[in-house]
């Protein structure tokens, strides 16, 4: 009896183990194939979802974020590094209706891992306030070894928006692992705009990177504007390992928080590396700039480097080491950096390793603009200078994954006018995009004499208009002297770097190897110039020689004029002597 009771005891239980395991596997574990059933994970938000593969939208369909500030996603997703490709999202509104919430979740307080989100569009328009994120809009949970690329958009909002490429706003969680190459930008009121988040309140943060263009615009004199490559605002947490690689732009604005890694920030940031370009435009108040930090006072900072030049105003926030170009091309230079784990020296400067990077069909790396690094150490010039002298100038072209300084020969300069005095703004261009930078030209007091076609020409790699080395001889030039009179003359070759050839009245203007030869320090050479004495010399034996061969014709044409005066007497005579022989033979006929 004893027996059959365990028997029936046994079997009973292994009836229910059997009937619950099943039911457990299907729940921690649904496979997601499609957009369709990425929507689906609404009916379960804390339900366990895995990708079986690449997922890509048709672009016509609009997705509805997951989730609600009210109802949040509670569960887990795991990408298995699989990407869901060309998402578009269009905000979803709170209870309120106040607010607008964009990104994959709106609200993420589970945990989302080993995802990229590839060309995702975000997008919050016409509102009180907005929350724009890739991964979510807001974030309490964790988010690790994840990837987006795309662009995240707060349009027109009226008190404050919170935009970042992955979570538009962190109120405490996890981020980990995680590289944006997403466009954020911003317009309205009160703005918090961040490459990575908007606003952190508070939080972890780890071995994170952005590689991507952030651009506030404000609209409204009575708001500021907090923008940071990495975070906009930060009200505390803990920050380590953080890497920077795009451009930052914040314009028309009360105040201006910006930073390469930081608006603003009262956290604790160790190990941050900036590398992107840090640039504000028409403030209207104050601003608060660093290479690291808008404003760190309230922070601590250790370990965090940002490259010199990149940021295009006077620091005011002092926090964070800054170097050189060429200290940035050396792991010595970054104390504290662990190199042989999470660090390794790439492309001339430091990134962070074992990133989560584009799938070979995410076009990511686009050019986003370009940006002056430094200036030419030249910059003062007097009218007739040949030519730019283009020494010392260095230009980065920012892409939206990296940062790249460009070699001369890759863009081209134009704008110089050796004549006009005053301010001149000389323009750099690469593939569309244009920085510019100042040069001053002083009047003098000489005659001048250059190209009768003074429209500003380009330089490529020290070439004019891209000619290596080499320009039409015996152009025609003209001279300009002080009185503003003009005379034609030849110009002969051009030196080396195909600048312009400008030549002083006081050499032979009929000289046609009269040229600068201009050397890559900029100093010039002349070479060909007749002395100012041996020119005197040649003039005077010019005018002997043209007097001496106007008396002799004044005297050839004398003296024809006398022979042409005899024989004119001579036939007279003999007519007068032929009239008087036939009176005297009338005579005698007579």
């Amino acid at each position: 009896m004893k027996a059959f009771q365990r028997f029936f005891c046994f079997s009973i239980c292994a009836l229910l183990l059997f009937s619950v395991i099943p039911k457990a596997s299907a729940a921690s574990a649904v496979p997601i194939s499609s957009v369709k059933e990425l929507s689906e994970i609404e009916n379960n938000l804390s339900g366990s979802y895995y990708l079986t593969g690449n997922i890509k939208a048709s672009g016509k369909e609009v997705f509805t974020p997951i989730g609600s500030s009210e109802k949040p996603f509670t569960g887990t997703l795991d990408g298995k590094g699989y990407a869901i490709t060309g998402l578009t999202v269009t905000a979803k509104k709170n209870a309120t209706g106040k607010s607008l919430y964009a990104g994959l979740f709106a609200t993420n307080r589970g945990t989302v891992k080993n995802l990229k989100l590839q060309e995702i569009k975000a997008t919050a328009k016409d509102a009180q306030y907005a929350y724009v994120g890739a991964v979510a809009a807001i974030n309490i949970g964790t988010i690790e070894n994840c990837y987006a690329s795309g662009d995240c958009v707060a349009e027109n909002i009226e008190i404050a928006a919170h935009s970042g490429g992955i979570a538009g706003q962190m109120l405490k969680g996890t981020l980990k692992g995680t590289s944006s190459y997403v466009n954020v930008h911003t317009s309205g009121g009160e703005q918090y705009t961040g490459g990575l988040c908007g606003t952190v309140e508070k939080g972890e943060f780890s071995n994170n990177a952005v590689m991507a263009s952030v651009f506030a615009n404000g609209v409204n004199a009575m708001h500021d504007i907090y923008a940071g490559g990495l975070f906009g605002f930060s009200r505390g947490g803990n920050y380590k390992d953080l890497l920077f690689l795009g451009g930052l732009i914040a314009e028309k604005c009360a105040n201006t928080y910006m930073g390469g890694i930081f608006g603003s920030t009262q956290g604790t940031v160790e190990n941050a590396v900036s590398y992107g370009s840090v640039t504000p435009s028409q403030v209207i108040s104050h601003m608060y700039m660093g290479g690291i930090a808008g404003d760190d006072s309230s922070a601590t900072l250790k370990n965090c480097y940002f490259l010199k030049s990149t940021v295009k105003e006077e620091l005011t926030a002092k926090k964070g080491k800054e170097l050189s170009a060429d200290e940035f091309k050396k792991s010595s230079a970054f104390s504290g950096l662990d190199f042989k784990k999470t660090w390794e020296m790439k492309s001339d400067k430091p990134m962070l390793r074992n990133l989560p990077t584009p799938n070979a069909d995410d076009p990511v790396s686009k050019l986003s603009g370009i940006k002056i690094v430094s200036k030419p150490k030249k910059l003062q010039y007097t009218q007739g200078d040949s030519a730019l002298n283009l020494t010392g100038l260095s230009v980065n072209a920012i892409y939206t994954d990296r940062t790249e300084t460009l070699k001369p020969g890759d863009y081209t300069v134009g704008g110089y006018n050796y004549i006009t005095v005053g301010t001149q703004t000389i323009t750099v261009t690469y593939k569309g995009f244009t920085d510019s930078f100042t040069i001053t030209m002083k009047k003098t007091d000489k005659a001048v004499i250059g190209p009768t076609d003074i429209t500003p020409h380009s330089y490529s790699d020290g070439k004019e208009d891209g000619k290596a080395g080499s320009k039409n001889a015996g152009t025609t030039s003209t001279v300009v002297s002080s009185t503003g009179s003009k005379k034609s003359t030849t110009s002969g070759a051009v030196a080396p770097n195909g600048n312009t050839v400008v030549d002083n009245l006081d050499d032979d203007p009929t000289d046609s190897t009269g040229a600068i030869a201009q050397n890559s320090s900029g100093s010039s050479e002349h070479k060909g110039k007749t002395p100012v004495l041996l020119m005197i010399v040649l003039a005077v034996v010019a005018l002997c020689v043209i007097a001496g061969a106007a008396a002799l014709l004044i005297l050839k044409l004398r003296a024809k004029e006398t022979a042409e005066h005899e024989v004119s007497n001579d036939e007279l005579s003999e007519v007068l002597h032929d009239e008087h022989d036939v009176y005297d033979n009338k005579g005698d006929d007579q």
